[in-house]
């Protein structure tokens, strides 16, 4: 017994299974990234995470973060502006998580407390959690106030009703105004949360 070699615990933790792994996720890329040339928007958000590499952690999503790809940020932002601008919700929330994080591009808590409002007029509880946090940078950046009051009203709805929230089946926001408001906050146009008294 003494003698006998020891057997990963953990599946995946053996050389050979690591690089099983990484060709099914480059496999996985591979198919995601057929899928977003046909505006797959779902696809799109994946491609993202992927790109972020091991950053990807930060958003959840360590399953499919890093592996089997080279990262690459700017291209992850692309397909997250993209799948946004498509109507998807997520891709929206990681557009508020790059710029609150600045990862991979400059820092503006500005533009992300933009995209995380973005997120709750679309009743993205996700979204209100975010922008919530952000509370003390909306005050500080004299910005309307409101929205955090608007956020908090959903996490309250939610958390006293405990109401069970279906899976959505259907993550795309039908909006044909979408785009336009995505690219107004890239711009660096606010006028859905400047402060009453600077607008």
């Amino acid at each position: 017994m003494g003698n006998q070699k020891r057997q990963p615990v953990y599946a995946g933790t053996t050389k050979k299974d690591k690089k099983e792994a990484n060709r099914l996720y480059k496999e996985a890329f591979d198919y995601w990234l057929l899928l977003a040339k046909k505006n797959d928007h779902r696809a799109m958000a994946r491609l993202g995470v992927m790109l972020l590499g091991e950053k990807g952690d930060y958003f959840n999503l360590i399953y499919m973060s890093g592996k089997g790809v080279e990262k690459n940020y700017p291209e992850a932002y692309k397909y997250f502006e993209l799948g946004a601008k498509l109507g998807d919700r997520d891709c929206i929330i990681y557009l508020g998580k790059l710029y609150d994080s600045g990862l991979g591009l400059k820092k503006d808590v500005k533009k992300a407390i933009a995209f995380y409002y973005l997120g709750t007029q679309y009743q993205d509880m996700e979204a209100a959690f975010y922008l919530s946090n952000l509370r003390a940078d909306v005050k500080k950046l004299n910005l309307n106030y409101k929205i955090i009051d608007a956020a908090d009203k959903m996490i309250e709805g939610f958390a006293r009703f405990y109401i069970e929230v279906p899976e959505l089946e259907d993550y795309t926001i039908h909006d044909p105004e979408l785009p336009k408001k995505i690219d107004e906050i890239i711009a660096g146009k606010y006028k859905d949360i400047e402060s009453e008294s600077t607008s």
